[in-house]
């Protein structure tokens, strides 16, 4: 065989694979998207701007929401909505923002924001999960808090805790064409 039917025969197999995953990836924009809720607690650590410094409790209640099988599947994104609570701060802002899930990539990556006073609180973070150090690594989210300049605020660290496991696997649902209610409206 010649290296030009090795190089038709490889396209030909790249071919079919991008027609085959572009089909799979259409079958699934057909099935069910899915939420579940979620809730971390840690302590958040204002350095700068005019939020008041020091250490305060913070907690988020999330629900993460993906239309479509195919949309999650498209980029491993789903859409956050919820509230955020930083004592001294803030008590049920609501939040929005973005969830990553890559398993793949071992990488769970959190971008949520919320109001404050007349600003906007950003919290960027990120699980890279080891096998090694599951138990940790998927359960806390070291973040970062930025203003809605990019200005770093402080840092933060957020935990779930495995006693809501059973509350957490149980609020998984399939979203048929609606998302429900936020934790927070709920």
């Amino acid at each position: 065989m010649s290296a030009s039917d090795w190089i038709s025969r490889f396209q030909s197999l790249v071919a079919s694979t991008m027609q085959m995953k572009t089909t799979l990836i259409q079958a699934a924009e057909q099935l069910p998207g899915f939420q579940f809720d979620e809730t971390m607690t840690g302590l958040a650590y204002f350095t700068g701007g005019d939020l008041p410094g020091g250490e305060h409790r913070v907690r988020l209640q999330l629900r993460a929401t993906a239309p479509s099988l195919g949309d999650y599947l498209r980029g491993g994104r789903t859409t956050l909505k919820g509230t955020a609570s930083i004592d001294g701060v803030t008590e049920d802002a609501p939040l929005d923002g973005s969830l990553w899930i890559w398993p793949h990539r071992r990488v769970i990556r959190y971008e949520l924001g919320f109001p404050v006073g007349g600003h906007r609180v950003q919290i960027v973070g990120q699980k890279d999960v080891r096998l090694l150090d599951f138990s940790h690594t998927m359960t806390t989210l070291p973040a970062k808090l930025f203003d809605e300049h990019g200005a770093e605020l402080g840092h933060c660290t957020v935990v779930f805790d495995w006693a809501d496991l059973p509350s957490f696997l149980g609020s998984f649902r399939p979203l048929h064409g609606r998302a429900e209610p936020s934790p927070a409206s709920a």
